[in-house]
């Protein structure tokens, strides 16, 4: 269920919550109108579209709110499973179109393999979309052009890096001695601890 909180940047965070399983990237804006009267008999939609600034962050859509839990044969992506508040943000026409490839990038895969759409392997999904130019995690400045767009995708989506604070991931620039270690610290796992200093 995609829900408002998956598209609301986390406290202390750059951006929403992970998706391992993200088949899409969104960038809209809350706009839940409210009703109000007008004149007598006639209401009209006036809203004021996230007044507190909460959701003008990148945020992914994961592949399981089309797959129904209980249906085989079926991936909904019009009418994905979400809370009121989260549809607003799956509702958009390019939201559409990208769950739209989504499933049929889905269906290729449920035939090749003669799975239910719940068993597609994610990464084949993931990478197949990627080969199409399809972005799984937002970045300002890594477009499907770029050499290195499917490394930084998929780099992204297991955790590894998040980028900058401006959703920028500066790909051309060489990284610090830092940051690569950071890099392949969380790459590979590895918990680093300062050693204490022995003063004597």
């Amino acid at each position: 269920v995609f829900q408002e909180y998956d598209a609301f940047r986390q406290f202390g965070l750059l951006r929403p919550p992970l998706h391992a399983d993200s088949i899409a990237v969104g960038r809209d804006v809350l706009d839940i109108h409210s009703v109000a009267r007008d004149m007598e008999g006639y209401i009209y939609l006036s809203g004021i579209a996230d007044p507190f600034k909460l959701t003008r962050t990148p945020h992914q859509v994961p592949y399981g709110v089309m797959v129904p839990k209980e249906t085989d044969g079926l991936l909904v992506p019009m009418a994905a499973s979400s809370t009121h508040v989260g549809f607003q943000f799956l509702r958009e026409e390019g939201m559409r179109m990208s769950l739209g490839q989504g499933a049929g990038e889905a269906a290729v895969l449920c035939v090749k393999h003669r799975v239910q759409p719940r068993a597609v392997p994610i990464v084949e999904l993931q990478e197949n979309l990627m080969s199409r130019g399809t972005p799984i995690f937002y970045y300002s400045d890594v477009p499907a052009s770029h050499p290195h767009f499917k490394a930084i995708q998929r780099l992204s989506v297991l955790g590894v890096t998040n980028g900058f604070e401006d959703y920028s991931f500066e790909p051309d620039r060489v990284c610090t001695k830092g940051e690569l270690a950071e890099l392949l610290c969380r790459g590979l796992g590895i918990i680093a601890r300062l050693a204490p200093l022995s003063c004597k």
